[in-house]
């Protein structure tokens, strides 16, 4: 898996419609979440053009 820095933009592979987000969305990565024994874990804001936050 990727490792990823805070304030790092990332690309949205899959459809999350029940979000309201869709692939080729653009996200900054805002938190780092690190479990012993798990997976590193993201917290990723997406804005619109408008700066909207879906």
């Amino acid at each position: 898996m990727m490792e990823f820095s805070l304030y790092e933009d990332v690309l949205l592979l899959i459809d999350m419609p029940e979000e309201g987000m869709f692939a080729g969305a653009v996200g900054t990565v805002v938190d780092r979440h690190e479990l012993l024994g798990n997976e590193m874990g993201y917290s990723v804001e997406f804005f619109d053009a408008d700066g909207t936050t879906p």
